[in-house]
């Protein structure tokens, strides 16, 4: 007996994201791309279908217990298997399987508020010796504001417009030393 043939979701929807797509494809300028996405779209999914008939991402998969006595079976459950994971973790430290248990790693939340209270002292103190430092080798080159990178860009196009047209390079204000 022939397995059924495999269907597909066929649920409506929104096009904006077939859009965009559209629009990354011609701003590439692949126009097989474009044709292809133009020629696909009926503005239907055509993810493939799970038994009920939609995709996991239209409705295919549970949408978990609906009623209370099902919510707690679930939590039952998922505390049950969370207990005998911890469980097995600690066999495989204990023989010496794994060096530590896995987990989130050490980070400041983690921490005791006098190692964070040491953390922060030793941000300062770097702070401090980056200052000094800057004091000691000077003032630190002033950044360019937008006026003066206009004024740089306004002098740099009329130096070109002046070359384009050919006058001798004194008119320019770059003569050669």
């Amino acid at each position: 007996m022939r397995p059924p043939p495999k269907r597909r979701c066929r649920a409506r929807i929104s096009r904006s994201r077939l859009r965009k797509r559209i629009g990354a494809a011609q701003s590439r300028g692949d126009v097989a791309a474009v044709k292809r996405l133009l020629r696909n779209d009926d503005g239907r999914c055509w993810g493939w279908a799970l038994p009920n008939g939609l995709c996991r991402y239209h409705g295919g998969l549970s949408t978990g217990p609906r009623t209370e006595d099902g919510r707690q079976a679930s939590y039952t459950a998922r505390d049950a298997g969370r207990a005998r994971y911890h469980a097995r973790v600690r066999e495989l430290v204990a023989a010496g399987v794994l060096d530590k248990a896995p987990g989130r790693p050490l980070g400041s939340r983690n921490r005791t508020p006098e190692e964070r209270a040491a953390m922060a002292r030793e941000r300062e103190e770097r702070r401090a010796q980056r200052q000094a430092m800057v004091a000691l080798n000077g003032v630190r080159k002033a950044h360019k504001g937008r006026g003066q990178q206009r004024e740089e860009a306004a002098e740099m196009q009329r130096r070109h417009d002046v070359f384009q047209t050919g006058q001798p390079r004194e008119a320019t204000g770059c003569a050669i030393r």
